[in-house]
């Protein structure tokens, strides 16, 4: 998901421009750009400019359920397993630094209808009127939003077009608990949003879900998505790409009409996204310089 780290980068760059650096006498940022470097090795070969469609099919590679940096923080839980060494240095990085006011995983979606946006639900009520602005980020770069309805599994819970609530470790077991894989809903340990809850305060916990490729196919509603009808064609296609015959991958980006975003679009819609939160917080604080 080379998007996240990316916008991480460029939003570092802008707080040191002069635009950026407005925020700074009342604000504190820690960014953390790269936490899984060996998972942008491994996925390097498809890393192209706009994404190729048939280069990320063959070559994308993810971390199996449970594996996942997102859900690897340190629990205090008895038994659970040690965190992966990435997560206990973004911990360490982060403990004796908070209670925070903001937390922002930056992350990406392989396919989806535009922007899906997560929501920690403690703050749905809240941030009603924030919402409208980040739509209107969403639809300046051209990406509209990804209205998608999981019925609560994994910690999903629609919200509004392009708006759902974060997922939780609790829900993730659960889902797998309920599949009967056991040994991996064990797995599953805090996600950075738990973890920076966990330090104090009320923090608003943000995830962003931006497309590589968008689908342009409409959907017949929000609990029957494009997206959940590619998903359940693509594994075949995927297989007979690696057998040699990409037909069936390139007949289905023609029909979902799927269309690479470029990483500078990806990163303008995460940076303009999370300084319009800031300065919403901003405002809503009562804090001005």
């Amino acid at each position: 998901e080379p998007g996240g780290p990316l916008a991480a980068l460029a939003l570092l760059r802008w707080l040191a421009a002069p635009e950026g650096q407005r925020l700074l006498p009342w604000t504190t940022w820690r960014v953390c750009p790269q936490i899984n470097p060996d998972g942008a090795i491994l996925n390097a070969a498809w890393f192209a400019d706009p994404p190729d469609l048939l280069a990320y099919a063959r070559n994308t590679f993810r971390e199996l359920p449970g594996d996942d940096v997102e859900f690897n923080y340190p629990s205090d839980e008895p038994g659970a397993k040690a965190p992966r060494p990435e997560n206990v240095a973004v911990a360490g990085f982060l403990r004796g630094r908070g209670p925070y006011h903001l937390h922002l995983s930056l992350h990406g979606m392989a396919f989806a209808s535009g922007v899906w946006w997560l929501i920690g639900r403690e703050w749905i009520e809240r941030t009603a009127p924030l919402r409208p602005q980040l739509a209107g980020v969403f639809e300046h770069a051209g990406l509209g939003r990804h209205d998608w309805d999981r019925r609560g599994e994994k910690g999903f819970t629609r919200i509004e077009p392009g708006f759902a609530t974060t997922p939780t470790s609790t829900a993730m077991r659960a889902h797998f608990q309920v599949q009967g894989q056991l040994d991996t809903a064990a797995l599953f340990l805090p996600s950075s949003m738990e973890f920076v809850q966990s330090l104090g305060g009320d923090p608003l916990v943000m995830v962003s879900e931006i497309p590589l490729f968008r689908i342009g196919a409409p959907s017949p509603s929000p609990e029957d998505s494009a997206l959940d009808r590619l998903r359940g064609r693509l594994p075949e296609a995927r297989a007979q790409l690696l057998s040699g015959d990409d037909s069936a991958l390139r007949s289905l980006a023609a029909e979902f009409h799927l269309a690479a975003i470029p990483f500078a679009t990806q990163v303008n819609v995460i940076a303009s996204a999370v300084t319009t939160t800031v300065r919403w917080l901003q405002r809503r604080m009562g804090l001005t310089h």
